[in-house]
Parts: structure tokens; sequence; C-alpha cells
């Protein structure tokens, strides 16, 4: 007797609801080491030394407040918002696409030994005077500190370089702030700033991975768990 084959597809059994609990749990849990890993590396980002001087941060300030004077000239009215130019997911800690088509002019600001959050304050403290509309960007790993600031009425952004994936694929006009700090500081900050950059990078890095477990097993669970979302 010839075997008999069937090209129906076969309907797996659904998981009971004990399994659906193990499932989600399992999805929660990666979540939570995820952002773990991921306040670690926020506390050694903000325990980058205090090594720049004062007139080094003051200097970065008054090339911050006349750029943001001379671009806001007659600048239209508008509304200040919050929005991050990073966003910690999956893939990595990656530009969430808010780069403005819109900005005709472009700044990049080096910041290398961390000037560029002196640089924006004052950018958006002179957009916040004039009332102009403006997007400012928190770092997501130091949220006390900016790395962007968008000006939609006036097409302009300003933005850290250290904020951007691939710096190459961004055209503007370069702000040299790490020409600021003199060279004894230069020399102590960039032994300390490596270290911590290797730290962040492993730390963020096993995030990521952790969040794509979570997606995986998300994906493969659908049914179940279609409403969980593993992000930070």
């Amino acid at each position: 007797m010839k075997p008999v084959f069937y090209s129906a597809p076969i309907q797996l059994p659904r998981p009971g609801k004990a399994a659906d609990r193990e499932i989600r749990a399992g999805i929660q849990q990666l979540n939570r080491r995820a952002l773990e890993l991921w306040q670690a590396a926020a506390l050694i980002a903000a325990s980058e030394p205090g090594l720049l001087t004062a007139s080094a941060r003051d200097s970065a300030r008054r090339r911050g407040l006349a750029a943001g004077r001379r671009i806001l000239s007659g600048s239209l009215k508008g509304k200040a918002r919050i929005a991050y130019f990073r966003n910690m997911t999956a893939a990595g800690l990656h530009s969430a696409g808010i780069i403005a088509s819109d900005a005709d002019r472009v700044w990049l600001l080096e910041n290398r030994y961390g000037l560029a959050d002196s640089y924006l304050r004052a950018v958006a403290d002179t957009a916040l005077q004039n009332h102009a509309e403006c997007i400012l960007c928190p770092n997501p790993l130091r949220r006390d500190q900016l790395e962007a600031v968008f000006l939609p009425s006036c097409h302009a952004a300003f933005i850290s370089l250290t904020a951007i994936d691939t710096p190459g694929d961004v055209i503007g006009r370069r702000v040299h702030l790490d020409r600021i700090p003199d060279a004894e500081n230069k020399q102590a900050l960039r032994t300390i700033l490596r270290e911590n950059r290797k730290w962040i990078d492993a730390l963020t890095n096993r995030a990521a991975g952790l969040l794509k477990n979570a997606e995986i097993l998300r994906d493969l669970n659908t049914d179940t768990c279609a409403e969980i979302d593993p992000c930070l």
C-alpha cells in the first residue's frame, strides 16, 4: 500500500494560557534587562570628567549666541517642543530620522570634548527668548544635555557630530569646537573619554541585542504578544 501525502497545511496547537504568560514574561524580562544596561551606559556618560575650563564653555556659548542671533533675525513666532534625535532600538542607538530635509542650512558641531551642549544651549536660549519655533533634542544618554536644535521657520539645524550615525552623509558647515580646549586638557580628556566610549558602546550594543531577541520572540508569537513593543 502506497503512503498517502496530504497537501493541507499543518495546524500547530496554540499554546495555552500558561505558555502565553511565560512568553510575555520572557519578552518583558528582556526589555527590563536592556533598560538596566541602558541606564548603566547613561551613568557612565554622566560621569564624564569636569576637565573643561569655564572659559572653554563660555567660548562655546558665545559662539552659539552669535549664531543664534544671526539665524533668528526676523524669524517667525512659534512654539518650542522636545524630540529625541536618537532612539535606542533593536538595531542599536540610531538617529530617529528627524533630520529636517527642509533645513537649507546645517551646522555640524564638533563634540569630542563635550562643548556642543554649551553651544546648543545658547542657540536654544536665543530661540526661546525670541519665541521662535524650535525643536530641542536632548541626548538620550544624558537628558540634561542637548545634541541638536532645529529651527524650522529658519530652515536651519544645529547638530552635534557625535549624534549622527554617519557624519559623512550629512552636508553642513563644520563648527570647530574641538579647537577651544587647551592642549593639556585635551590630552587628559582623550584618555578618559576613550575609556568611557568603550564601555558605553559595549553596554548599548548589548542592550540592542536583548531588544532584538525580544523582537524575535514577539514575532514568533504574534497572536499572543502583538501589543508588546520591545523598545526602551
